[in-house]
């Protein structure tokens, strides 16, 4: 859950809360980084 600069999550969803930190903070260059950093930590593909 995000309410402008305050993100919760569930106790197992702290790969969700992790990705929200990183759009919030901007360190990913572009979607497709984004999805990468999805598909590596969420669904454990390799890339």
């Amino acid at each position: 859950m995000v309410d402008r600069n305050i993100v919760t999550a569930l106790p197992n969803g702290y790969v969700d809360f992790a990705l929200e930190l990183g759009k919030l903070m901007n360190i990913y260059k572009d979607k497709a980084d984004y999805q990468e950093t999805i598909e590596f930590f969420k669904y454990f593909k390799s890339v």
